[in-house]
């Protein structure tokens, strides 16, 4: 099936605004590209200014009718993450997509993966919950997320290395969308599976090298991979359902929904409680 043709079955996106957080590279920037083909006004945040006037003209040379603007963020930071709230005040916003999020710090940074997947994703989703109740908001996760056990995130963390810190928080993740869903929000949970992005630049010279030369040869492209995204934030039906690649394991394919799984509310709460904590 061709993207394009895909994309255009969900009609044109005219007069709605989308917020696009780590969208100044990867999949949020690949998104960002699809709403712009839709007709869609993008405000784009991530923490690299230099990227972020590159990906806003690349948005402005796919439609040139478009609003395309964009705001700092950084997303490990309480302080940025205020500043930035403060900032879309006076923006109409019709839909938020969470992606902002790292894989792999350098070494010595331990606790910076899940403070800035999940901490810094629960911190800022409350702000813009409370700033726009009736928008749609689209959470990422991973095809790699893994469920803390009976102990709770808190101790999970203590013992984890930085690949299940990574899963870790995208479980988070998944936990904060049941609990925006549980209190009446206008949630969609998503996951891309598997992409080559530039998530991966974190990773040393030859894993990079490696990493590359597999995901080019079994998974699919950011620009398909980011289509999650956009279906998430424009599909009316989307609300409280999971959207996905429909290929093999999930790792490839265009988007599919299905209604979200059930969820332990037990360790939702546990969850929030520490996340809480965290961002105090």
């Amino acid at each position: 099936m061709d993207i394009e043709k895909y994309l255009s079955s969900y009609g044109r996106q005219e007069g709605k605004t989308f917020l696009v957080t780590g969208a100044s590279s990867g999949l949020g920037l690949e998104a960002a590209k699809h709403l712009a083909r839709l007709g869609g006004n993008v405000l784009l945040a991530a923490r690299n200014e230099e990227r972020l006037r590159v990906a806003v003209e690349k948005l402005k040379a796919i439609n040139t009718k478009g609003d395309y603007r964009y705001f700092l963020l950084d997303q490990s930071d309480a302080a940025s993450i205020e500043a930035f709230v403060k900032a879309l005040e006076g923006e109409k916003i019709d839909a938020v997509i969470y992606n902002a999020g790292i894989y792999f710090p350098r070494k010595g940074e331990k606790g910076l993966t899940f403070k800035t997947n999940a901490v810094g994703t629960y911190l800022l989703s409350r702000k813009l919950l409370a700033l726009y109740p009736k928008a749609r908001h689209v959470y990422v996760g991973s095809i790699m997320h893994f469920k803390p056990g009976k102990k709770g995130f808190e101790n999970a963390l203590a013992r984890a290395g930085r690949q299940r810190e990574y899963a870790l928080s995208k479980e988070a993740i998944r936990m904060i969308f049941h609990l925006d869903l549980e209190a009446g929000y206008d949630c969609v949970y998503v996951h891309p599976g598997i992409s080559k992005t530039s998530i991966i630049r974190s990773f040393a010279p030859v894993i990079k090298r490696l990493a590359n030369g597999f995901l080019y040869l079994f998974v699919h492209h950011p620009v398909q991979a980011s289509l999650v995204e956009v279906v998430g934030a424009i599909e009316d039906r989307a609300k409280g359902q999971y959207v996905y690649p429909r290929g093999l394991f999930q790792i490839s394919g265009f988007p599919k929904m299905k209604k979200a799984l059930a969820y332990n509310q037990e360790e939702a709460e546990d969850l929030r409680g520490f996340l809480e904590r965290q961002s105090a």
